[in-house]
């Protein structure tokens, strides 16, 4: 229905003339004081005396005022709707973005973790090997000075 039926239809349920059902009424809740003002100044000023031409006009103009206003009200609300709108889809591609990148540095540091794992394996082998190489080299030592010590005897044995 359009805006000015709507209008008409407002101000005939309330002069008794057309009866409209709440529905009808509540379709444009923001102007239905504001409009039932009108209706009301209307009904008052046609019990009174004939509304002129002019004073009827006077009063569509301030309909359609009003109905500019909401309009643009409208617009207006849609236009911030729609800068939250985008502003909502920028943050939630920053949030994708950050969360390929923590999985990024998640990943990244598991290879970090895994790697260090290896160099502490690669490590403590090298240091049983080193072990092993020193208990080899402890033992050869001993049998060295063994030697070095029985040669010694001998040597005093045949000085002797």
């Amino acid at each position: 229905m359009e805006f000015l039926e709507w209008i008409f239809l407002i101000f005939l349920n309330d002069i008794g003339v057309v009866p409209i059902s709440q529905d009808e009424v509540t379709a444009y809740p923001r102007a239905i004081p504001k409009l039932k003002a009108i209706a009301i100044t209307l009904r008052e000023g046609s019990r009174e005396e004939q509304m002129t031409n002019e004073e009827f006009e006077k009063q569509i103009e301030q309909m359609l005022a009003i109905q500019r206003q909401l309009q643009e009200s409208d617009l207006r609300r849609a236009e911030r709707l729609d800068r939250v709108d985008e502003q909502l889809t920028r943050i939630t591609e920053q949030q994708l973005q950050a969360d390929r990148k923590f999985d990024l540095l998640t990943e990244q540091q598991m290879q970090t973790e895994q790697k260090f794992d290896r160099l502490i394996d690669v490590v403590n082998l090298q240091t049983q090997r080193l072990s092993g190489v020193i208990e080899v080299l402890g033992l050869q030592n001993e049998q060295v000075q063994e030697l070095f010590g029985r040669v010694e005897m001998l040597e005093r044995r045949k000085e002797s």
